[in-house]
């Protein structure tokens, strides 16, 4: 997404990130433009062009219940580790195309601050879960993500362009907000 980005408006919104999960697929509060809002999954998957199919996945260590033959060790073998399960596992042990991958998830996908060379348990999840064409709902997916990093100030804001679509989606007025 190539627009403009108001890292203080979002990281305002972020603070007040608050999912409700329904049959539908959801919907977001978050408190913009001096109001609070409601923002519908479905929404956000419209303007992030992102398709509302696959599984609601949450993250963490336990799989959906549709992927019952995830753990660990069977999806460090997914993704070709190469290394002692013991502590922190390094990307520098999975082949490259895999590298490429994790690379991909940890800056754009599930971004974060930090040490982008270790792998953590979820990144190995949702690599095996795109290797084994399992589908992940990523609208669903993103806001779960976005929900584990509030009110941690000394992280990045993910998603920032993404959260600067949504404020023009819903009409915000940006006058004046730091670019």
């Amino acid at each position: 997404m190539e627009n403009d980005y108001y890292p203080d408006l979002v990281s305002g919104s972020l603070s007040s990130l608050r999912f409700v999960g329904t049959t539908d697929g959801g919907y977001i509060e978050a408190y913009m433009g001096g109001r609070m809002r409601v923002i519908p999954l479905s929404a956000i998957a419209s303007i992030c062009n992102l398709s509302m199919d696959g599984v609601p996945f949450r993250g963490g260590l336990r799989a959906h219940d549709s992927w019952e033959n995830y753990s660990l060790q069977e999806g460090l073998a997914t993704i070709g580790y190469r290394g002692n399960v013991i502590g922190k596992l390094s990307v520098n042990l999975v082949p490259t195309e895999i590298r490429i991958l994790h690379y991909l998830l940890t800056y754009t996908i599930l971004p974060r601050g930090g040490n982008h060379g270790v792998i953590q348990h979820e990144d190995v999840l949702v690599m095996w879960a795109m290797l084994k064409g399992y589908k992940i709902c990523w609208p669903f997916f993103i806001i779960q993500h976005m929900l584990k990093y509030q009110g941690k100030t000394n992280k990045p804001i993910g998603y920032g362009p993404l959260w600067s679509k949504i404020y023009e989606y819903l009409g915000v007025d940006v006058q004046g907000a730091r670019k």
